[in-house]
């Protein structure tokens, strides 16, 4: 597990983005972070990526991440499941700093998928790719408008930015939770949905939350820790730093802990 906190800010706060499998059906998985992307108003760049097609939405299209001709911050691998490890394999030849896996089927489906992930992580152990994921909603800045995911509620206008860092476990709810505090006009500086929790996890995006000047309470959904070691660390830095730590455990009932088996 690991000793110090990590540098996230290039997966919070990414300066160009890739949409691997970027589709023209914009209300898709696939096509929301594009579209997400533009009319939220994002400065960064972004570079879709799919053979299919030469440009979407006014923007350039790339066949390959490897076609890409600037350094990617983060890489929204938006395929099929089976696609998964060549396009990460690729984000690695390619030199992208970190990258977010939608898709589902890894390990809270089966042994296939669970030897998938294995493998996803092995991966990002040994090239250093920083992997949020798979089976995760991604992730968004609200300051700069960097949205690396395809929650419904990053489509949310005007988006509310606010003293607020929040880490969910799970997309489906904590992005509903997002979406509820939105609209009773709660602002947040960062949301962030880790998924299985392959590479990046939990404890590793609070801490990065906790350091950022313009978050002063972070809070967080979790279904399990992993290493409670860090969540001490964690704590003792939030006490220095005079930030609140609100976490909503779930798992502790027979139900509870069947939801959380599927992520975590």
């Amino acid at each position: 597990m690991s000793t110090e906190a990590r540098d996230l800010k290039y997966f919070l706060s990414p300066r160009s983005i890739a949409i691997v499998g970027a589709s023209a059906k914009f209300d898709s998985i696939s096509g929301k972070p594009l579209r997400f992307l533009i009319e939220q108003g994002y400065e960064g760049k972004i570079y879709p990526v799919n053979p299919k097609y030469d440009e979407l939405m006014g923007v350039k299209c790339y066949k390959s991440v490897l076609e890409i001709p600037e350094h990617v911050d983060l890489a929204l691998v938006a395929v099929n499941y089976k696609l998964v490890l060549p396009m990460l394999k690729q984000c690695v030849d390619k030199g992208v700093s970190f990258a977010a896996v939608f898709a589902s089927g890894f390990a809270e489906s089966g042994a296939e998928g669970k030897e998938m992930q294995q493998r996803i992580g092995e991966l990002a152990k040994e090239s250093g790719l920083g992997v949020c994921g798979p089976n995760c909603q991604g992730s968004i800045d609200l300051r700069t408008r960097a949205i690396g995911g395809f929650s419904a509620s990053m489509g949310i206008k005007p988006l509310k930015t606010g003293p607020i860092g929040y880490v969910t476990q799970s997309g489906a709810l904590g992005y509903s939770i997002f979406s509820l505090a939105q609209e009773m006009g709660v602002g947040f500086s960062f949301v962030a949905s880790t998924g299985n929790e392959v590479d990046l996890h939990t404890l590793d995006i609070m801490e990065y939350m906790l350091e950022d000047a313009e978050t002063k309470m972070v809070i967080s959904y979790i279904e399990g820790i992993k290493d409670g070691k860090q969540f001490i660390r964690l704590a003792d830095r939030a006490l220095a730093l005079g930030k609140p730590v609100v976490a909503l455990k779930v798992g502790r009932s027979e139900v509870g802990q069947k939801a959380a088996s599927s992520h975590t």
